[in-house]
């Protein structure tokens, strides 16, 4: 067909009403709207495929800053064009890219009455079927509206990118750096007792090493100190011979996990018996719980003690043959061996809150028959891991709830806390890869002191440690009066920035000068871990070249 002098201005016209079509609401007003203004098109000789691209090009997220639209803005798109179609009309507000999941943010469009967001459940299986990666999908109705769609290549969240050593004060809340939010921000709660559960492969062994790496990244001995109980023999052994073992009141315990279930009930015993102890020193110092006395003794702080208890139901289970071995059969022994645990468990768990003793309670199952409800009841912040059915799920949230089911494995979990309920993204601590000469791993270097070596707090003595007293307290902390903090260690920094200059000096790319000063591992800009802990990192070298360049 030939092209006359007034074709550009229909085009422009048919232009203008598909973006007035456009001003309705995903549903039929707008697909109405959008056949009238193919059928002008029809007439004034249009072609059908104009008008097509058209549309697309609405359909379409637009690119931001040149940049190709990321999979979420595509993924909210289409999830409300499809539910606008299905008469759940909905604005978009955004998406957010977590390590583990894309959140889809929406809020119901009611400018032709009331929306009932209800119904968008009923079409899960319909998005599903229609937009290409829409995986296990999680509605959290709140304002706004959230998806939460489990991304097909997940992102680890390496420790060292995300937690860093800092000054605890004696009399500070007891935090604990739980996951990383959908956002990419930490969880870092105040906590009194936790309870773990999710099936095997879901990630508890590498949540519970996490946690443990940021109680030795995050506060000295002195103010943190642990008892492991491992009757597997498989998770904890990695740490052992580390100096915040508790050695109990008697100092009787050893410097690694128990691994016999009467070992375990022994040091539960010795728990309650500091316990005591505690109460009679608040008593005597007329305060009531830890952080007051740690207030008035900031010289001689009590520690935090934190008992974690790998896999409840093999410890509980074993306990009752070394326990009652004189009973006569095998059911008789079990039976009283949890019975023993449990009421040792509860009364840490009910009597303990203010002493500073908190117990992390590591099991598959969290059901009756492995935790008693008492306990259960006292764990009040719960770890919910990907769980294998209804039940299991509905027990680790503490209440009728399927969503344990919906999550990855490898560390995505449910916490469940005074704030709500929040998904997070476990950190990770990689225990085989190589980074020495001599094969040492990230976790031999987070236990070494290996990439925090600059902010490691170090005594001038070598026999500190082995004459150490119940109440641990540095040499070096400072006194009352004066509220000083304690300074970084210079020598290691200039150690560190001879090191920055070589590598320099060598050509090498920054992402490699990072690697081999700190460990940071992420090398683009836009992944969620990298962000924090490379400007951490930069911001330590320029500080260094103000410190010693001139030197």
């Amino acid at each position: 067909m030939q092209v006359t002098h007034s074709q550009p201005t229909l085009y422009r016209q048919i232009g203008a009403l598909v973006q007035a079509a456009f001003q309705f609401p995903a549903g039929v007003q707008r697909d109405q709207a959008l056949q009238s203004v193919a059928l002008q098109a029809q007439q004034w000789g249009v072609p059908r495929e104009y008008v097509e691209q058209q549309v697309s090009d609405y359909l379409q997220p637009k690119a931001v800053n040149g940049l190709s639209p990321n999979p979420g803005q595509v993924m909210l798109t289409q999830v409300v064009d499809i539910l606008g179609k299905f008469g759940v009309p909905l604005e978009p507000i955004g998406s957010i890219e977590g390590p583990r999941v894309w959140v889809l943010r929406l809020k119901p469009d009611d400018r032709k009455g009331m929306v009932k967001v209800s119904k968008i459940e009923q079409h899960l299986d319909d998005l599903a079927s229609r937009v290409e990666g829409f995986v296990n999908p999680i509605i959290e109705y709140k304002s706004p509206i959230e998806i939460q769609v489990q991304k097909q290549y997940w992102q680890s969240c390496h420790l060292i990118d995300y937690v860093s050593p800092e000054v605890i004060e004696p009399d500070d809340p007891f935090r604990l750096t739980l996951g990383v939010r959908v956002d990419s921000t930490l969880k870092v709660p105040e906590v009194e007792h936790i309870q773990i559960a999710g099936a095997p492969g879901s990630g508890k062994t590498a949540l519970q090493n996490a946690m443990i790496g940021d109680l030795m990244v995050r506060y000295p001995p002195w103010l943190c100190q642990w008892v492991f109980i491992d009757i597997e023999k498989v998770g904890l052994k990695a740490f052992n011979g580390l100096h915040w073992f508790w050695r109990g009141v008697d100092r009787s315990l050893p410097d690694r996990a128990l691994t016999d279930p009467k070992d375990g009930y022994f040091a539960l015993e010795q728990l309650l018996l500091e316990h005591d102890r505690r109460l009679d020193l608040f008593d005597h110092a007329n305060v009531d719980d830890l952080r007051r006395y740690n207030r008035k003794h900031r010289q001689q702080p009590l520690p935090h003690l934190v008992c974690l208890i790998d896999e409840a139901w093999a410890f509980r289970h074993h306990a009752g043959r070394s326990l009652f071995p004189n009973l006569e059969s095998l059911d008789a022994q079990v039976k009283a061996g949890e019975t023993a645990i449990d009421h040792k468990l509860i009364e840490i768990a009910q009597r303990c809150r203010k002493s500073g003793i908190h117990l992390i309670v590591s099991t598959q199952r969290a059901s009756q028959d492995v935790l008693n409800p008492l306990l259960r009841a006292s764990l009040s912040t719960k770890v919910a891991l990907k769980a294998s059915d209804e039940g299991s799920s509905a027990v680790a949230f503490g209440y009728k709830c399927d969503w344990a089911i919906k999550l990855g494995r490898r560390g995505d979990f449910w916490l469940v806390h005074d704030d709500g309920v929040e998904r997070l993204q476990a950190l990770y601590i990689d225990r085989d890869e190589s980074v020495g000469l001599n094969g040492e791993t990230r976790l031999d270097e987070l236990i070494q002191g290996g990439y925090f070596k600059y902010r490691r707090w170090r005594e001038d003595d070598d026999h500190y440690w082995s004459n150490q007293q119940v109440n641990l307290a540095p040499r070096h902390l400072p006194n009352a009066a004066s509220q000083e903090r304690p300074e970084l260690n210079e020598k290691d920094d200039r150690e560190l920035y001879v090191q920055y200059q070589t590598l320099a000096n060598q050509g090498k790319e920054q992402r490699q000068i990072l690697i081999e000063l700190f460990g940071h591992r992420h090398s683009k800009p836009e992944t969620a871990a990298a962000g924090n802990s490379r400007k951490r990192y930069l911001e330590k070298i320029e500080e260094w070249k103000q410190r010693f360049e001139n030197d």
